[in-house]
């Protein structure tokens, strides 16, 4: 009996594995939080099975044999060292929408002279089973979907769902979600809605007029004259999996071809994840929990992400640590643009530890943490919401403004300027939020309605992943809005010509009374004229 409940068990693992599948993953734009969110998505893959094979920028720490990781190299070698963080907090709306496709020109150019992409042309055209596209950047290789024979293609966004990538599933403006980098909340003035809409329908003009053309003029250089129009190619994009939720994120309604699965990439287990074994050895581990443990005032955490666009050193020196040295709790202060070795010049005191890294997850969900200080980026204010951490903020560019301003519009934590930082301001602000308890408790009661779902969001990408697997085409999900341009769902056609329809309209009736006018004006002159005539005879 044993033997044969061994072998059925075998008989469904192998099952399980037979009806695995082939996935090309395109997680192309530079940046490590992004491939956080889609390494979580590739992790709950290769848990079920499924041969991966990702071309991106990113190193990866899993060594699996289902996983194969093609690495564009040489980008951040060259791109970090020309970043300005001073220059990012300046920019205005405006200029962040062409700063971001300026990048991507970058990108693209960068990576149709990579090792990796000529490695990945040379694989059989008949490979893939599914190609899963990060569609924040890479549009250049869109010609990729074709080349593999166009199987199922499910798009995902760490970045949630900026414009650019709305029109791509036919969810295109909607007056009422702030555009990302503004810190409305979604109860605007009418002014507010004008200047919303505005830069929405700006970012798709921008995409279509000044961006998809130069791509497709680079891509037919590489890939052939005859390769599938942009606009075809998004049509075929039959998902999109979204870091969205309606806890934190303003409520938005979503068609069937759009899944929130906002927070996939949070952690559930607490314990020291094995990839950043690489980071913090385990007893430097050990060791920082028993300083979170043995701080009698809590832990403050502050960090800026792994990204090199950060506060520049002398904010560290001039501002940060005076306003910390001040403070009671323990500070474990991460950043890449702290030389460890100068901690001296820096005037580091006692409560202040300082490392490139910490283990953030950890660090969140434990109970001694008070606050978290971060520059908002939505994967670092998902993990704090999901362990009810307030939050200060100080916001740098892009979708940062507007996830603080959710932070300050539901009550759960401060933001700050860059322009306006000071060491006493900075000082003052982390007391309110350490010390008034209405910060913790609304963060607790988001935490709380965050985590109360019928399945977890990791899951839910895979199910629809995996549906796009079984089922190849999925038009059935498409609403019609996405064979349309964005000015025809808003109705702006049928707007302009209905505006056309009531000036000739007033037109028509004004020609028409001005006749009527002219005809009651004329007319007592010629019965004067008839009866001057009669007299005379």
């Amino acid at each position: 009996m044993n033997g044969t409940y061994s072998i059925a068990v075998i008989c469904l693992v192998c099952l399980a594995y037979a009806s695995a599948g082939n996935i090309l993953f395109l997680s192309l734009l530079p940046a490590a939080s992004h491939h956080v969110w889609n390494e979580a998505v590739v992790q709950a893959l290769l848990s079920k099975g499924h041969n991966i094979t990702l071309l991106g920028h990113e190193r990866t720490h899993l060594k699996l044999d289902n996983y194969t990781v093609l690495e564009i190299e040489g980008f951040h070698d060259t791109r970090d060292k020309s970043i300005d963080a001073a220059s990012l907090f300046k920019l205005n709306s405006i200029q962040h929408i062409f700063r971001l496709w300026d990048f991507n020109v970058e990108v693209c150019e960068h990576d149709f002279k990579s090792t990796a992409l000529k490695n990945l042309m040379n694989y059989s055209r008949d490979t893939f089973d599914l190609i899963i596209f990060d569609l924040n950047a890479g549009q250049c290789l869109y010609p990729l979907i074709e080349y593999f024979n166009n199987p199922p293609v499910v798009g995902v966004s760490p970045f949630g769902i900026p414009p650019f990538i709305a029109d791509v599933m036919g969810n295109h403006i909607y007056p009422y979600i702030p555009f990302y980098t503004l810190p409305y909340s979604d109860r605007m003035s009418f002014w507010q809605r004008f200047h919303n809409v505005m830069l929405q329908a700006l970012e798709n003009v921008v995409k279509w007029c000044f961006y998809m053309p130069d791509f497709y003029r680079k891509a037919q250089k590489y890939f052939g004259e005859d390769i599938l129009c942009f606009h075809e190619v998004e049509r075929s994009i039959g998902l999109l999996l979204t870091n969205n939720d309606p806890v934190f994120d303003f409520p938005q309604p979503f068609p069937p071809n759009i899944i929130p699965v906002g927070g996939l990439h949070i952690k559930r287990d607490t314990r020291l994840p094995e990839e950043l074994l690489e980071i913090v050895e385990a007893s430097k581990h050990e060791e920082l929990l028993e300083i979170v443990e043995a701080s009698k005032h809590g832990v403050i955490y502050f960090s800026f992400g792994s990204d090199k666009g950060q506060l520049p050193s002398d904010d560290f020196k001039n501002i940060l640590m005076p306003a910390f040295s001040k403070l009671n709790q323990t500070v474990l202060l991460a950043s890449e643009n702290v030389d460890l070795n100068v901690s001296c010049i820096l005037n580091v005191s006692k409560n202040v530890i300082v490392r490139k890294s910490f283990p953030r997850s950890d660090i969140l969900a434990h109970t001694n943490t008070k606050l978290f200080i971060t520059h908002g980026d939505s994967l670092s204010i998902q993990e704090a919401m999901y362990h009810g951490v307030p939050v200060i903020g100080i916001p740098l560019f892009g979708d940062q403004h507007s996830n603080l301003a959710k932070i300050v519009n539901k009550n759960l934590g401060k933001k700050l300027s860059y322009f306006n930082l000071g060491d006493q301001l900075v000082y003052d602000t982390v007391l309110e939020v350490i010390y008034n308890p209405i910060y913790e408790q609304n963060m607790k009661e988001l935490a709380k309605k965050f985590r109360d779902q019928p399945q977890t969001p990791s899951d839910r990408a895979v199910f629809w992943i995996e549906y796009a697997l079984r089922n190849k085409n999925l038009s059935h999900l498409n609403i019609a809005a996405k064979y349309m341009r964005f000015y025809e769902t808003m109705s702006l056609d049928i707007g302009v010509v209905a505006l056309l329809c009531v000036c000739l309209l007033v037109y028509s009736l004004h020609t028409i009374y001005q006749l009527i006018l002219r005809g009651v004006q004329a007319s007592p002159k010629v019965k004067k004229r008839s009866r001057s005539k009669q007299k005379k005879i």
